[in-house]
């Protein structure tokens, strides 16, 4: 068999298939394929190859734009740096540590008392107080 040279219906062959041709076109296509055993031998080559291509799906653009939410302006504010929850823990210590640290010294408060009698006197009724809490409080400490 010998190839075709009408290279310009060769050409025409994927339109033909695609259906894209105009009546005037189409016919003379349709009067080559008639004579010409090379060229249909093309065509069935593309049908083939078109039956037999796999085309990705379409992709519905409308939907996907309507799904994406509207803009909205961004406002630069400033941000509070988060506390990590390690810096709570050191910050409940860090107050634990100092009311601890403030009871023991208001219970050992009279021992470091100067021995002057107006001092005393001022804060007879404050070591009053600070006696009593070291009674409560001095079966709990630890000597």
């Amino acid at each position: 068999m010998n190839k075709c040279i009408d290279t310009e219906i060769q050409e025409m062959l994927p339109d033909l298939i695609h259906e894209s041709l105009d009546g005037s076109e189409r016919r003379r296509v349709e009067a080559h394929l008639a004579t010409c055993e090379s060229c249909q031998e093309d065509l069935d080559v593309l049908r083939t190859v078109k039956g037999a291509a796999v085309f990705a799906p379409t992709i519905d653009t409308d939907r996907v734009v309507r799904q994406i939410p509207p803009y909205r302006m961004i406002v630069p504010g400033v941000e509070q740096p988060q506390r990590t929850r390690m810096v709570s823990w050191l910050v409940a210590a860090a107050v634990a540590l100092a009311i601890v640290g403030g009871g023991t010294m208001m219970i050992d408060r009279p021992r470091c008392l100067p021995s002057v009698g107006s001092v005393r006197a001022s804060s007879h009724s404050w070591v009053e107080t600070c006696a009593r809490l070291f009674q409560v409080f001095s079966p709990l400490m630890i000597h």
